[in-house]
């Protein structure tokens, strides 16, 4: 039960704010399909990685979930700091002129 609110919690708060605001910045950023399907790989990877530390370290958790509400924490950012091997594809989106 406990586990099954936790995974909620997480879903609404911290993922599916990411992914919604990630994108949103695909769909803005007038990147090639090549570009937007790394990037969109980078976020499903980094799930199970952002589960884990979401489960150890609640500070972080809490930190990130209102920084992504709020804005000041870029989501682009949260999927870089764990797959660090996304930097790449990530800074090619912030590079494309808006659409």
């Amino acid at each position: 039960m406990v586990d099954t609110f936790f995974h909620w919690l997480l879903a609404t708060f911290l993922f599916n704010p990411i992914q919604a605001q990630i994108e949103e910045r695909l769909r803005t950023a007038g990147a090639s399909i090549q570009i937007v399907e790394q990037v969109q790989s980078c976020s499903t990877r980094a799930a199970p990685a952002l589960v884990r530390k979401a489960g150890e370290d609640w500070i972080w958790t809490a930190t990130t979930i209102i920084g992504v509400a709020s804005g000041t924490t870029d989501p682009l950012d949260v999927v870089a700091a764990e797959l660090p091997s996304c930097r790449a594809p990530i800074e090619a989106i912030r590079r494309q002129p808006a659409a």
